[in-house]
């Protein structure tokens, strides 16, 4: 089985054929990258249900139903593992087999002359296919191209060149192969080129740090596919950050304590008014003070 081929396959699947939830999306890429890294793209494979969990960030139970979904997709095989025994095997399904293909010609041409009676004014019959088929104004389904021209190999080399000369001239092949199949979910090495900045400008140089951002951006809602759409998302970003600074990060201003009324400019002391036996004893002891001090004593003795 042709990796590329797959990913392509399966782009077209998860635009034209079926809704893939981003648990069951994560669950299909992760069999998908493991079986091709190991060269078990046409073999059965095995791998832990917590391993799998772990990779995809699912739940044990919400793998189960996520794996669950992709059998009746008909995207994987799958055979049930034994406690402490056994753990369980995955095959991938090939998705650009003749006979897919040949379905897939099917609906090109049967959308073609509904377009065409669209265009010619007569009313278009009931959306067909699980999801409706394709409204006015979308693409054409074609059947796939999975032989890449070589304008199309420019541009997926284009950023196996940015990494190559910018990061990482000595990157193994594994690289290059998922730099490739991020060109091919984009459609536009452009973006990923994108991602390479923002690695190296992080003062970065793994493709795990890229792959991080690809990932974001293709698991917002809706998908940022696009420069331009990254790009204002980017900004949109900074912006909510610089609001969030100005405001000490949302903490509440220190509070304010009232300034004392011996800190104000032009403060005068009251004077302390005394009854004359007050000032009296007063006196005696500043007279009896003084009078230590010419004597020469400690004014604190007794």
């Amino acid at each position: 089985m042709d990796y590329f081929k797959q990913r392509r396959a399966y782009r077209d699947f998860k635009l034209y054929e079926e809704d893939v939830s981003m648990g069951q999306n994560n669950l299909y890429r992760e069999l998908l990258d493991y079986a091709n890294d190991k060269g078990l793209l046409d073999d059965y494979f095995k791998l832990k249900n917590d391993a799998l969990a772990s990779l995809t960030g699912l739940t044990v139970s919400g793998l189960g139903k996520a794996r669950n979904s992709l059998v009746q997709m008909g995207l994987i095989e799958y055979e049930k593992g034994k406690k402490n025994t056994s753990i369980p095997a995955y095959k991938i399904n090939c998705l650009y087999d003749s006979k897919r293909v040949a379905g897939a010609t099917k609906t090109a041409e049967g959308n073609k002359r509904d377009n065409a009676k669209a265009t010619d004014g007569t009313h278009v019959g009931q959306q067909q296919g699980k999801q409706g088929g394709q409204q006015l104004g979308q693409p054409v389904i074609t059947t796939t191209d999975y032989n890449l021209t070589n304008t199309q190999q420019d541009v997926d080399n284009s950023a196996v060149a940015f990494w190559l000369n910018q990061v990482n001239a000595a990157e193994k092949p594994i690289i290059l192969e998922q730099i490739q199949s991020y060109v091919t979910d984009f459609k536009d090495d452009q973006v990923v080129i994108l991602a390479m900045k923002m690695t190296v400008e992080n003062g970065a140089n793994s493709f795990n740090y890229t792959k991080a951002i690809l990932n974001s951006w293709l698991s917002s809602t809706p998908p940022l596919l696009t420069i331009e759409s990254i790009k204002a998302f980017e900004q949109q970003r900074k912006q909510k950050l610089a609001a969030k600074k100005t405001n000490g990060y949302g903490r509440k201003p220190a509070k304010q304590e009232p300034t004392p009324d011996w800190a104000k400019p032009g403060y005068v002391a009251p004077v302390e008014e005394k009854t004359p036996e007050q000032a009296a004893v007063d006196q005696a002891k500043l007279d009896e003070m003084m009078r230590k001090i010419k004597e020469g004593r400690d004014v604190n003795a007794s």
